[in-house]
């Protein structure tokens, strides 16, 4: 075979190769039409049949084509704007593409979504003329973006549900410190009140009662870093037997603890309001009387 005879067979090879791909490409819209901007034709390149051999009036097919099975939004009126000769160089005149969305009816009261593309062929001193318009189905992608929607939703009502519940627990636990730590430093004035005193029976119960409530604190700490393993999903939960007398014992001593506390406090305010009348300190202890 000649050189001349063997370019010609790459040629036409490649040219096949090239005509499959740009088929291949055109099956996946439902019409691909060429447009002249400028005498208002257009011509239907895919599917192709016979009677499209020659340039029809493009406003008529736009309308043919809408007043048959297409709506874009409510209103076939909206997508004759958006197709308008006039629209599409106003959409083109900066930019080389331009989209719109449509609902397309494929039978009776059934329609699916699909996405019209506009895209510049040819430009005279800037201004478009010729553009290629396809149509394609886009149906599974308008319903995955509902469903992602639906998650996006879902997982910031969820976080938005989380962050109020952290917000209490935050709450919740501020309290629960707080009060032990009233209790330790009232029995720690206490015991330090009590130092020169012979009966150290009286220190010796205050450091227990500091002991209690210290020891009741770390539970507290200890149930906030446990609720954050959880979360973590770093902690397995077990049961196991617990002794209710011994639990109940420790809420009886915990109680007892901030009843003797507010009473200190009480006698605390008595002894400030009577030497000092400072209102300051006699309305914080107040506070403090109510926070018991």
């Amino acid at each position: 075979m000649s050189r001349g005879n063997n370019k010609s067979s790459i040629a036409a090879e490649g040219t096949q190769w090239y005509g499959n791909i740009v088929s291949s490409t055109l099956q996946a819209y439902y019409e691909v039409y060429y447009v002249n901007l400028s005498d208002n034709t257009c011509k239907r390149i895919y599917p192709w049949y016979i009677e499209d051999n020659e340039f029809i009036d493009y406003t008529n097919e736009v309308n043919r084509r809408i007043s048959g099975n297409i709506i874009c939004n409510n209103s076939e009126e909206d997508v004759s704007t958006l197709l308008a000769v006039d629209n599409l160089k106003c959409e083109l005149k900066h930019k080389d593409k331009t989209e719109y969305r449509y609902k397309r009816q494929v039978t009776n009261g059934v329609f699916r979504w699909c996405l019209v593309s506009v895209v510049v062929e040819k430009r005279k001193n800037g201004e478009p003329v010729s553009v290629i318009l396809m149509i394609r189905d886009i149906e599974d992608v308008i319903k995955k973006e509902i469903e992602q929607q639906l998650l996006i939703e879902e997982a910031l009502a969820q976080a938005e549900s989380a962050s109020r519940a952290k917000g209490k627990f935050l709450s919740d636990m501020s309290h629960e410190i707080r009060t032990p730590m009233n209790v330790i430093l009232g029995y720690t004035s206490i015991a330090q009140n009590n130092m020169d005193n012979r009966n150290q029976d009286k220190v010796k119960d205050c450091l227990e009662k500091i002991k209690e409530a210290g020891n009741h604190l770390i539970g507290i700490i200890n149930d906030v870093l446990e609720v954050s393993r959880i979360e973590q999903g770093k902690i397995n939960i077990e049961k196991e037997e617990s002794d209710i007398y011994e639990l109940m014992t420790d809420f009886y001593n915990l109680v007892e603890i901030i009843t003797f506390f507010c009473l200190f406090i009480y006698m605390e305010l008595g002894f400030f309001s009577k030497l000092s009348q400072n209102s300051n300190r006699v309305k914080s202890c107040k506070v403090k009387i109510k926070s018991c």
